[in-house]
């Protein structure tokens, strides 16, 4: 009888590990988040590309340059301010700031402004990150 009992435990620690391998099955099946990078440009009074759409578990990689003075990428609900560096003379854009990523974890609208001095039509300069479903 002593020879059964090992290969009982054998059996029993095989389907142990079997089911715990079924239960993790999700955890190794589960895609890693997408990414996407975005170039982004800035000048006053605006944003290239004004408007982002992307699916909620992305990730947005983002960098911003300017054409001209300082800006900012700034939306302060999600903790977001990417100061943008002003262009140099003789530059035809300025440094890079960034990257910065954003998770879509949320669907919605975010608008992200400018608060940087760089005019008096600053309330207009405005990008948009949309994130559906």
């Amino acid at each position: 009888m002593s020879g059964i009992r090992p290969s009982r435990r054998a059996v029993i620690a095989l389907f142990g590990v079997a089911l715990l391998a079924w239960g993790c099955r999700e955890n190794l099946m589960e895609p890693l988040p997408a990414v996407r990078e975005v170039n982004l440009t800035a000048w006053q009074w605006g944003y290239e590309p004004a408007r982002i759409t992307v699916r909620k578990g992305t990730i947005l990689r983002l960098r911003a340059r300017s054409l001209d003075v300082e800006h900012t990428l700034t939306n302060r609900a999600l903790g977001i301010d990417l100061v943008i560096p002003a262009r140099k003379e003789g530059e035809e854009k300025g440094p890079e700031a960034g990257p910065i990523e954003i998770p879509a974890t949320v669907p919605g609208t975010y608008a992200f402004t400018c608060h940087a001095s760089c005019g008096p039509a600053r309330s207009r300069q405005i990008f948009k990150l949309v994130v559906t479903n």
